[in-house]
């Protein structure tokens, strides 16, 4: 639910991605990282496309993103990157725990077209040992449902602190069910700037958008 609810609002706002560093953690089945690929660098699978002579657009799309469950509006994402191409596209790189690389890898290479998969990394990211050897930084930080093993709040924080650079926005989407949820976000206050952006009701589900203090 909770990555259904991020990659909606990527969808609903590609200017997030268009261009950016992009990093998602924890990413599970990796679908918002997939959807921030896709839409970061959709005048490349447009290129792509008609260098296969497809002409049914939206059918392609649905294709590779059907596995989504989303209400993706394909020839609108894809249609309007004629009308602006000079969108560069965004570095995504895609991370999780090593023990999962092998599934993730599997899902990501299945599901993205060649040229997105080229501007596509999978990388293995532990959050309580990996955080002291970050150098890279990045434009935009995603995660969904990573809230929930408070033993590694602190790292989380740490890792977050070490991937930001001063513009770095980073997209937070969680369920609020325990008080350990308040915990993390009160102590994530302190180092960032939390605003709540959007609330799904039907889902309970919260999107946060946090800025590194200055």
């Amino acid at each position: 639910l909770q990555a259904e609810v991020l990659a909606t609002y990527i969808e609903q706002h590609p200017d997030v991605v268009n261009g950016k560093q992009v990093i998602e953690l924890g990413a599970g089945s990796g679908l918002v990282g997939m959807v921030a690929a896709l839409l970061g660098t959709y005048h490349l699978f447009v290129i792509y496309l008609e260098m296969l002579n497809t002409t049914h657009i939206n059918d392609d799309l649905l294709n590779v993103v059907v596995f989504c469950d989303l209400d993706i509006a394909a020839g609108d994402i894809f249609l309007n990157s004629f009308l602006f191409p000079s969108i560069t596209g965004a570095q995504v790189t895609i991370t999780d725990r090593e023990e999962v690389l092998d599934y993730l890898n599997t899902v990501v290479s299945e599901n993205l077209p060649p040229p997105v998969l080229q501007e596509t990394r999978v990388l293995p990211l532990d959050w309580t040992k990996d955080y002291e050897y970050i150098n890279e930084k990045y434009d935009i930080i995603l995660g969904a449902d990573i809230v929930y093993i408070e033993e590694v709040f602190e790292d989380l924080i740490k890792t977050l602190v070490k991937l930001c650079q001063k513009q770095t926005a980073i997209y937070l989407s969680c369920r609020i069910r325990y008080e350990r949820d308040n915990y993390f976000l009160s102590r994530l206050e302190e180092p960032f700037v939390v605003d709540k952006i959007l609330y799904n009701k039907e889902m309970d589900v919260n999107l946060y958008k946090v800025i590194k203090r200055l």
